[in-house]
């Protein structure tokens, strides 16, 4: 049933429209299809309908405007009132002009962005947003990002994200990576980052340590699209970050060297660049690496068999602690080649980490390798095997008493009442002394001596080691005078 009759008159209709309602259910709809369909609706007297509360009124005179041949005249007295309707309803009106009349909006900007009104300044923005191309309005958009209210340069930027395929576009955003309004910034930032380009590696390289975490995330997935485009160039930035002093920066660079794409190559120029590096900065690069250090292993295998010997041994600097079974065979290869002593002992210290019975017969065949015979000794104290318990034992009983002191040394970490039936035993029976008195230390620090041994200890020598001597004994054979 019909809300008005067919004889109301267009004036009654209209009134009713323009009221503030409420409106019951139907009535709107059939007073738009009432007044939108009168042939002697005249838009210019009437333009208040496109900015009517009511979305539906407003969509109604919209699509009346593009078929009306008074189309002209009402975007002129539209484009007059544009900056005194509310924020929605403008940009509604702007897009209509976009669509029924662009030409006229390059003619009104001028005034309108360098307008001291706040609303005529965002409605000249509103224009330009509803345009089909940003084409044109590079100028006056400069101009907006120089505005006072920062909301204006934020939507400013918004605009511009638009097309950052324009090379324009880019070239005034690059100009604004500086900007010192942290919102402005963060916001060309992450327009930036969107569509990323080369030329942007250094300028988000350098505003990294500077950056909310947001923001940092934001570079941070820009550089990882670019890492194929641009390796190498990322490589220089990024392998000195890995030394910062700022956790967070170190972070952020290891992230980003495990998204390498020849994260082997990757590894290979850091070791090779850090040698001249402060030995603290070094060792701050290398925990940092660490800590991905289980998706690197691949790489690290390799690097354990580059021709390169400082490749080599900055490759076990990082593997160090590491326990994937994997890196014990390339070890091995180093601990039995021809590399000077110190290399191969670091190579037998790495191995240490692996509770393997394969690791114990490599460190046993070199118990009387003059080289490595102290650090196969730690090593076998370390690997903690039953296997490598019994070769450690056995050494109590070598000719060397500088070997037999390093068996101490390891045994010392491994309390079992095995160990200690054999530490008293060489505490009363070893004839040499610093070996004795080094054994019998041990049991003292554990508590595991009673007043009977300790007597008998003390009358079976006559000379009582002071213990520091024995330790430093322990690292300077000469002093004891033994082989």
């Amino acid at each position: 049933m019909a809300i008005f009759g067919k004889s109301d008159p267009l004036p009654a209709l209209l009134k009713r429209l323009r009221s503030p309602g409420p409106f019951v259910a139907g009535e709107l709809a059939e007073l738009c299809d009432r007044v939108f369909a009168d042939p002697d609706l005249d838009l210019v007297s009437n333009v208040w309908l496109l900015t009517h509360g009511k979305r539906p009124v407003r969509e109604a005179a919209m699509s009346c405007v593009a078929a009306s041949t008074q189309q002209h005249r009402v975007i002129e007295k539209v484009l007059k009132t544009l900056s005194r309707v509310e924020p929605e309803i403008r940009r509604d009106l702007a897009k209509m002009i976009a669509r029924v009349a662009p030409d006229k909006i390059m003619a009104q900007l001028p005034a309108l962005v360098h307008h001291k009104n706040q609303a005529r300044r965002e409605t000249a923005l509103d224009l330009i947003m509803a345009s089909a191309s940003l084409s044109g309005f590079f100028g006056y958009l400069k101009a907006l990002l120089k505005d006072e209210v920062v909301a204006i340069r934020m939507r400013c930027v918004r605009v511009l994200s638009r097309e950052t395929e324009n090379p324009t576009v880019c070239m005034i955003l690059r100009s604004l990576i500086d900007e010192e309004n942290d919102l402005v910034r963060a916001s060309v930032i992450e327009a930036l980052a969107k569509r990323p380009d080369p030329d942007m590696i250094e300028p988000f390289f350098e505003r990294l340590p500077m950056e909310t975490a947001e923001t940092r995330n934001l570079i941070m997935n820009a550089l990882r699209r670019l890492v194929h485009e641009r390796p190498s160039q990322i490589e220089a930035k990024l392998l000195p970050i890995l030394g910062d002093e700022n956790t967070e920066m170190r972070d952020i660079a290891v992230k980003m060297l495990r998204d390498m794409p020849n994260p082997t190559q990757t590894l290979r120029l850091f070791i090779q660049s850090s040698q001249g590096l402060v030995s603290w900065v070094q060792q701050r690069s290398i925990e940092a690496i660490r800590q991905v250090s289980d998706d690197l292993t691949a790489s690290l295998i390799e690097l354990l068999g580059d021709p390169e010997t400082e490749v080599q041994v900055g490759a076990m600097a990082i593997a160090k602690g590491m326990t994937d079974r994997r890196l014990i065979a390339p070890l091995v290869a180093i601990v039995r080649s021809d590399h000077d002593w110190w290399i191969r002992s670091t190579a037998v210290d790495l191995l240490s980490s692996f509770s393997d019975d394969s690791v114990t017969a490599v460190l046993v065949q070199h118990l009387d390798d003059g080289d490595l015979k102290y650090s196969a000794v730690a090593a076998l104290g370390a690997v903690g095997t039953p296997l490598s318990l019994e070769h450690l034992l056995s050494c109590l009983g070598n000719p060397c008493p500088a070997t037999r002191r390093a068996a101490l040394e390891a045994l010392s970490k491994c309390a079992t009442p095995q160990v200690d039936d054999a530490l008293r035993y060489v505490a009363l029976e070893d004839p040499d002394h610093s070996v004795s008195n080094k054994a019998s230390a041990i049991l003292e620090l554990r508590n595991a001596l009673d007043d009977t041994t300790r007597a008998e200890i003390n009358a079976n020598h006559t000379v009582t080691l002071d213990p520091s001597l024995i330790e430093l004994e322990m690292v300077n054979d000469g002093l004891n005078g033994g082989p």
